[in-house]
This record gives C-alpha cells, sequence and structure tokens, in this order.
C-alpha cells in the first residue's frame, strides 16, 4: 500500500474514531507527509512495506542536523509512533520501524504565563469604550474569555449561543475527544459576553449558531485567533510567547498560587489525569514565601 493512502486512512480514524482535535490531525498530516516526501526523495521509497527502521532513523538525524529543538523532533517522533502502531493494529505492516527509535530527553521548563499585574492591563484596557469597533469588542471578548475560564482555542472557536447558562452562571464546553465539561463563568464575563452578543447581532450577518462570528458571518478560524491573541499580548514587556495557550496557562497558574486544589484545576482545564496538571503546580517566590512564613515553625523568629 503507498505510504501517501495510508496516511489519508490514519488521519481519517484520528477524526473520526479516536476524535482527535483538528490542530492535533492536521500537525500529525503535516509531520509524516514530510517524513513520505524524505523517504521518496532520499531512498525513492513510495510503499508503506518498503519502510523500515532504517528510514526513520535517518530521517530523525536529518532534522538534528537541521537544528531542530528536541521538542519538535519529540512531535515528530510522537507522529510517527502513533502512524505505525495504527498500521500494526490494522494488519498494514508486521514489524514496528520506530523500535529503534527513543526519544530526547529535554529539560523540564516551567509553563510561560502572564503575570496578574499584566493581566489586569489587558483585561481592563482604557481604549475600550461603547464606540470601540466590533473587532475590538470580539477580540476582547475572547481575551477575557481565555483567561477567566482556561479553555484551549479549539474549545473557544467551538462555542455555540447555546453554550452560555446564564441561569446557572455556567458555559458547556467541548474539550478533546468530545468530552463535555462544565466550566464556571462569572456574572462580569457573562455580561461582556452579552454586550459582545447584542454588538453581533447588531452588526452581523450570522451564518451560524457560532458564539464568535467575524464581521462576515462566519465562525473563527485558528490562526485568525492566534493573530488577535498575539497582537494583544505583544505589548505585555518580556514574554517570550504570545499564544492563545498562553492565556491557559496563565488561568492555570494564578488559579494554583492562589492555593486553588490540584483536582479542580484537572477538572476546570479538562485535563485527562493529574499529571498533565501538575506542570501549574508551580508557585511564584512571592507565594512560596508566604506558605513558608504561614507553615514553619522557626518563619517568624
Amino acid at each position: 500500500m503507498l505510504l501517501t493512502e495510508c496516511i489519508v486512512k490514519f488521519a481519517s480514524y484520528l477524526r473520526g474514531v479516536e476524535r482527535y482535535s483538528e490542530h492535533t490531525v492536521i500537525n500529525y498530516e503535516s509531520d509524516l507527509t514530510a517524513f513520505h516526501s524524505f523517504c521518496v526523495i532520499t531512498y525513492q521509497t513510495h510503499e508503506i512495506n518498503g519502510i523500515s527502521s532504517m528510514h526513520t532513523r535517518a530521517w530523525i538525524v536529518s532534522l538534528l542536523e537541521n537544528k531542530l529543538s528536541h521538542r519538535s523532533l519529540n512531535r515528530k517522533i510522537t507522529a510517527l509512533s502513533t502512524f505505525f502502531k495504527y498500521c500494526r493494529k490494522m494488519g498494514i505492516i508486521t514489524t514496528d520501524p520506530m523500535t529503534k527509535v527513543r526519544r530526547f530527553k529535554q529539560p523540564k521548563r516551567l509553563p510561560a504565563y502572564v503575570p496578574e499585574s499584566n493581566m489586569q492591563e489587558i483585561l481592563h484596557p482604557d481604549d475600550l469604550s461603547a464606540e470601540s469597533d466590533y473587532d475590538d469588542v470580539l477580540v476582547h471578548t475572547i481575551i477575557v474569555l481565555f483567561y477567566t475560564c482556561g479553555l484551549r482555542r479549539s474549545e473557544l472557536i467551538a462555542l455555540r449561543d447555546g453554550d452560555i447558562d446564564t441561569a446557572r452562571s455556567l458555559i458547556k464546553v467541548f474539550g478533546k475527544g468530545k468530552k463535555e465539561r462544565l466550566v464556571p463563568i462569572p456574572t462580569e464575563l457573562l455580561k461582556k459576553i452579552k454586550a459582545y452578543q447584542d454588538r453581533r447581532d447588531n452588526e452581523v450577518v450570522k451564518e451560524d449558531d457560532h458564539l464568535f462570528l467575524r464581521k462576515n458571518g462566519k465562525a473563527l478560524y485558528p490562526k485568525l485567533v492566534y493573530s488577535m491573541v498575539s497582537k494583544t499580548l505583544s505589548a505585555v514587556p518580556n514574554l517570550e510567547k504570545h499564544n492563545p495557550h498562553l492565556l491557559r496557562h496563565t488561568f492555570a497558574t494564578h488559579m494554583s498560587d492562589a492555593g486553588a486544589d490540584i483536582n479542580a484545576i484537572k477538572m476546570l482545564l479538562g485535563h485527562a489525569n493529574l499529571a498533565a496538571t501538575q506542570v501549574y503546580m508551580h508557585n511564584s517566590p512571592g507565594r512560596l514565601k508566604q506558605i513558608y512564613k504561614n507553615a514553619h515553625p522557626r518563619a517568624k523568629e
């Protein structure tokens, strides 16, 4: 079977059976397409049964020589491993070409986040008013929702009007694997969403029931949301990243620094296990000093 044919079937399987997020599927497809090109150009290999550990290891070495980071390499290794595991499960191949490939060790880094003082400036901009442009109101509402509820980008884009439960102050979110969770939403944010909806309904001809719409009435898409958030966060000094996920990191970090229980944070984020949540259980120096002062018998001497 052609390698390209297998990649198409694999992507369909991830979407339809495993319910992977579209973002993950696209990344896997991109990595596997790059691997296919390498096999064709370097070894003239088109068939999946012609792939061996020699090919997979050679591709990883070529990426390493191109100075790809260990984090990026590990993602590509994961894509290959998941793909060939699927192929074995489906009986397409009998041996795994990834048996001799090992992931790279990478230093553990604490998740970046926006300091609380800077976050307050973002949440309460001086230049936002009733006369502000529709796009400005849209971006501001998105930023506040990201930070206040800790949503993933795909989760925010997928929100519908009916997912906002004003009576119970909850928002219904569909996470990875289409798993549903309910996230509390404060009154102030509900007011902001209602104000945005009023502007939207007055100025936009809706094409569907998505909560957030562009001026042309169509739903948002990942690259646009990234651009919106990046432009806002670029005003914050000393931030290495400006992506939507940074606001999710910030949500979890500020919750942790305020003493929130790890299991509560796990549920709010929609994590499948605690290991994914534990990366946020670091504390700021100020928080650590306060914990030490309150807990250690000699701290007050």
